[in-house]
């Protein structure tokens, strides 16, 4: 935006006075300033005299008398050319007391047409400070800032792409009044005294129950309560308790995690890192395939997960609803631990793999449930917000940095790799991408670099050929050291080389894109190796290569139970750690895109969403919740994403009215930090 010197000189305000004027508000409607402009003197006539006066003789007896130069400071107006009045700014909005007398605003009021937009902006802009519609389409200036419309043209389109192409205006443009009648998903709220909750859920849990849980309290703040929706078979409860020395979130998860397997056989996991939620407490999230030993109703299940992760036994709980319903054995588990002062919570849901393995909405749901959005006090309110979006004025950029282990333990992995690459890119050409990918070995003689061609590359032959040759094959690695397993060095030692431009052009990585950087490796990382992570040094070590890789990438690793480094930079980094046994890697892969789709995503709400309750349309048109052709919402980075036909396309016209998104939802009210004077 242009900046304006805080004091205009008076010549630089005189020319800006003069281009501006048919801009001002005119009251008199003569095309003339107001009567507040000041008048100088005709310094022409200076030397003029009058003829009728009769010449005067000096009285040379008189005393001389030196002129007074400079007048008494009563004598000077506040805005003649020395007055202080073009150096005060009262209203501080850039423009001096007698500029704003000069042009058509209040000097006591930055904002004088009351648009949002200072005196001083509306000058920059080239738009009326004295109107807050300058074009009079009906739009304000502000509003069409934000719309990224033309403040001083009423048809910023081609009159075609307007419903009265004979009358155009912008007034009549469907973002202008898209959130004139808000309207998000419906919701219906619960809360628990004890456990101190609020929860919003869909219709579809009106089921919703509060359990009653012998011994209690306020001081152990044991509470529980179930839901569900029969007809897709998600079932989900709440459970709430004392910390008892759990001093993280991730912490947290993990002594849950522990607890599953008195429930069935985990045959697949995913644990992520910790996040800050809506209400600035901290949570982290983890998703299982979990096999009982017997055939459970969704409803039987959940209790069973209840009762083990509770610090409470099942004699103690009453209240549980009948467990009616189809059994299965095999369940997808979704678990989430919030981490609030002096309490901890845990949100649970599930549905039959079958059943979440077919259907998407049933994964929505199922995030919906636990990725904290609906989560509050007791106390908390909610409100009603619809959010407006011109459009993105660039595709987001992702970058995927492959370091693959390429010791010979890896073969039967790397035929996994193979097997999934070609799903790997039908899910990336569906996203809203400017991707590249890149891939590079362990070996510590490599450093991490890209080989060059094909170095970044799009295309799927590339990405299977590197793996091949550069890390199969490891062709160019010498002697034993071809077997070494540097991950997280090389991971850091390509980044600081292709961050600078001391690395080629086609192996820099573009200054705006996101990073996402994906380690696979059977074993522990080599630098832990001989250095135990529990050890000093190796804490040292570990929190350096954190206080690296954090804000300049997330880290995704798939590996054994040997790779706890990996673990760790996945989690620390925002990322997500996986099973290297897993039966399912696709899903590990894709669930990798899913999240860098996020992460570069151009919809930022203004605030979080119960994300069961978003609404959203794109040129008017109803957006359905889809990864294959709609939206979905991301809470890591509490954002949106289209997919299939609803991505913006470089082939989209320029000078159309299109690509516009409004978003309505409903959010919790948070004022305060726990902690804080008047936090509920």
């Amino acid at each position: 935006m242009i900046t304006i010197p805080k004091r205009l000189t008076h010549l630089t305000f005189a020319l800006a006075l003069m281009a501006l004027s048919p801009a001002c508000s005119d009251p008199d409607g003569e095309g003339q300033l107001p009567d507040t402009d000041v008048e100088l003197p005709d310094v022409g006539d200076a030397g003029d005299t009058d003829a009728d006066v009769p010449d005067v003789e000096p009285d040379v007896d008189a005393p001389d008398v030196e002129p007074d130069v400079e007048p008494d400071a009563e004598e000077i107006g506040y805005c003649d050319p020395q007055g202080e009045g073009w150096e005060r700014d009262a209203d501080q909005d850039g423009l001096s007391d007698c500029e704003e007398r000069e042009l058509c605003t209040d000097e006591f009021d930055h904002d004088s047409d009351g648009d949002t937009l200072s005196d001083l902006e509306e000058l920059q802009l080239g738009t009326d400070p004295c109107s807050a519609d300058s074009d009079g389409d009906g739009v304000s200036d502000e509003e069409e800032e934000l719309l990224e419309l033309d403040p001083l043209n009423a048809c910023t389109f081609p009159a075609q792409y307007y419903p009265d192409p004979t009358a155009c205006s912008d007034g009549d443009l469907w973002a202008v009044s898209a959130c004139d009648e808000p309207a998000s998903e419906p919701t219906e709220f619960f809360v628990n005294g004890v456990g101190n909750w609020g929860l919003g859920l869909p219709p579809a849990y009106s089921n919703y129950t509060n359990l009653t849980i012998e011994g209690a309290s306020v001081e152990n703040r044991h509470a529980a309560a179930v839901y569900d929706d029969p007809a897709n078979e998600i079932a989900g409860f709440v459970l709430a308790q004392a910390p008892d020395g759990v001093s993280s979130a991730v912490q947290a998860v993990q002594a849950k995690r522990q607890l599953l397997s008195g429930v069935g056989n985990l045959v697949q996991e995913v644990i992520g890192g910790e996040f800050n939620t809506h209400d600035y407490n901290t949570a982290a999230v983890s998703r299982y395939l979990i096999r009982s030993p017997q055939l459970r109703s969704a409803r039987a299940m959940r209790d069973a997960l209840l009762v083990a992760t509770a610090p409470f036994g099942s004699a103690d709980i009453s209240g549980l609803p009948a467990t009616s319903g189809n059994t299965y054995t095999d369940y997808r588990v979704y678990l989430t631990t919030v981490l609030r002062d002096g309490q901890l919570i845990t949100l649970v849901a599930l549905a039959p793999a079958e059943k979440y393995e077919l259907q998407d909405k049933t994964k929505f749901r199922m995030d919906d449930l636990t990725n904290t959005t609906a989560l509050a006090t007791a106390t908390a309110n909610d409100v009603l917000r619809c959010t407006r979006f011109p459009p993105a004025d660039e595709i987001p950029q992702v970058e995927f940095l492959w370091v693959l282990d390429q010791s010979g333990s890896m073969t039967d992995d790397f035929d996994r790799v193979r097997d999934v690459a070609e799903g790997f890119f039908a899910e990336l050409r569906n996203t809203p991408l400017d991707y590249r990918l890149g891939v590079t070995n362990m070996w510590d003689g490599g450093e991490g670099k890209l080989r060059s061609p094909p170095a970044w590359h799009r295309d799927q032959a590339s990405f299977l050929n590197e793996i091949e040759e550069w890390v199969v094959d490891c062709q160019g690695c010498s002697g034993s050291s071809g077997g070494s397993e540097y991950g997280i060095q090389n991971a850091r030692s390509a980044l600081e080389y292709m961050s600078t431009n001391l690395a080629p052009a086609e192996e820099r990585i573009r200054p705006n894109a996101e990073v996402v950087t994906v380690m696979m490796s059977d074993e522990e990382a080599q630098t832990f190796q001989g250095t135990s992570l529990s050890s000093p040094q190796g804490q040292a070590l570990m929190s350096d290569f954190i206080g690296y890789f954090t804000g300049r990438t997330t880290i995704f690793s798939i590996v054994t139970n040997d790779g706890e480094a990996y673990r760790q930079v996945a989690t620390a980094t925002g990322g997500n750690y996986y099973s290297l046994d897993s039966p399912n890697i696709e899903e590990s892969i894709n669930d990798i895109i899913i999240a860098a789709t996020g992460r570069a995503a151009n919809y930022v709400l203004s605030d979080v969403p119960l994300s069961s309750s978003l609404r959203v349309f794109k040129d008017g048109q109803w957006v359905p919740r889809s990864r294959v052709n709609g939206f979905d919402y991301f809470a890591s980075t509490n954002s949106i994403a289209f997919f299939g036909d609803f991505r913006p396309s470089d082939d989209d016209p320029e000078d159309a009215p299109i690509n516009y998104v409004s978003v309505s939802y409903r959010h919790f009210q948070v004022n305060t930090k726990p902690g804080s004077a008047g936090a509920q």
